[in-house]
């Protein structure tokens, strides 16, 4: 009977590494409810701020990764049993934009707002770090690419329950005035084994605001800002400034996100015949054609006292909800020797360009 025993053990192992080395061969996808295809991801953005001067082609807003179920709560199960080939294409519902600005892979995905565009990522399920994934075939997993899952599954089979996924919004044209809805389907996800065909597709939703703000007639204050009377002797050399005058340019009406992610650009130009003297960096221009006064110019000055260059876009502050104030101030330069001066009626004239970024 010992001996029996000894022998029987072994052969019900065998038996039971037989049946499931037979089950582990056969490869198959399926809804675990018995129900079909497709089912539907939606990601909603809800309410994303653009500057309104965001660059064509440039990044405004990045969501960062999200895992979402599908709406229908519905399973797709692949086991591999090493002999199948499984493979997904992530498809775009619409073209792709032709805009070559990223160094990364994928593309820009059009939504059904003129001017804005999506890339978007698939990270779970599609890029090969669990042992259940399907492995991108392009080297990237941004959409469009292909996926195969082409090796025998080992302690788990796919089990699509959740997308984890990352989205980008790209500025890609002229964007009209006001509040858009983001609410497009941008891909889907085609499964070419056992007959399962379009497997999901994906949605996007987003309520865009551009970040912008008004500029009135009256947005400088004080205008014209009074550099103050100064006799001739007080300009002793090259490079002497007057004490500085603070202004403010104010902008009204902002809208803008609550993190205030948008800032306020500011680029500086001569008018009436001011113009930059010396390196732009310094913020110094000549004064006005109709000027009495000669020998001097007048600098202008950030908040934090440092030169504000001109013909430069210089980031200022960022945007608040309702005003935004732009701190400035100016002083008259010596440009000149001190025999060079002349007294007289001394003017300057900038125009002022502000960008939202």
């Amino acid at each position: 009977m010992i001996t029996l025993s000894r022998i029987a053990l072994p052969l019900g192992l065998l038996l039971s590494l037989v049946s499931a080395v037979g089950h582990a061969q056969d490869s198959y996808c399926r809804f675990q409810d018995g129900g079909g295809g497709p089912v539907t991801f939606e990601r909603n953005l809800n309410t994303v701020f653009m500057p309104r001067d965001a660059v064509v082609g440039n990044a405004f807003f990045d969501a960062g990764r999200s895992s979402i179920p599908s709406n229908e709560r519905r399973t797709l199960e692949c086991w591999n049993g090493g002999q199948a080939i499984m493979r997904f294409s992530l498809i775009p519902t619409r073209p792709p934009l032709p805009l070559a600005v990223y160094s990364e892979p994928g593309q820009i995905l059009p939504t059904n707002i003129p001017g804005i565009g999506a890339r978007i990522q698939l990270i779970s399920h599609f890029n090969s770090e669990a042992g259940a994934d399907f492995r991108s075939e392009d080297g990237h997993n941004w959409v469009p690419f292909n996926a195969v899952r082409d090796t025998r599954h080992q302690f788990s089979a796919f089990n699509l329950i959740s997308l984890i996924n990352r989205v980008i919004l790209v500025r890609t044209g002229p964007v009209a005035p006001g509040i858009h809805q983001i609410d497009a389907e941008m891909f889907r996800g085609h499964l070419d084994f056992d007959n399962i065909g379009d497997a999901f597709r994906y949605r996007l939703r987003a309520e865009v605001i551009q970040s912008q703000c008004s500029v009135g007639a009256d947005a400088v204050t004080p205008n014209p800002v009074p550099l103050g009377e100064f006799s001739r002797s007080d300009f002793t050399h090259v490079g002497y400034t007057t004490p500085k005058v603070d202004f403010q340019i104010t902008l009204s009406a902002c809208q803008t996100d609550p993190d205030q992610n948008a800032f306020a650009t500011l680029e500086l130009d001569g008018k009436n015949g001011s113009l930059p003297i010396g390196p732009i960096a310094n913020g110094v221009f000549s004064l006005t054609a109709d000027s009495d006064a000669a020998g001097v110019g007048i600098q202008i000055f950030k908040q934090d006292g440092l030169p504000m260059p001109l013909q430069t876009e210089e980031q200022m502050v960022p945007l608040s909800t309702g005003n935004t104030v732009l701190n400035l101030s100016a002083s008259f330069h010596q440009t000149e020797d001190s025999h060079a001066i002349r007294a007289g009626l001394a003017k300057g004239a900038l125009n002022f360009v502000v960008r939202y970024r």
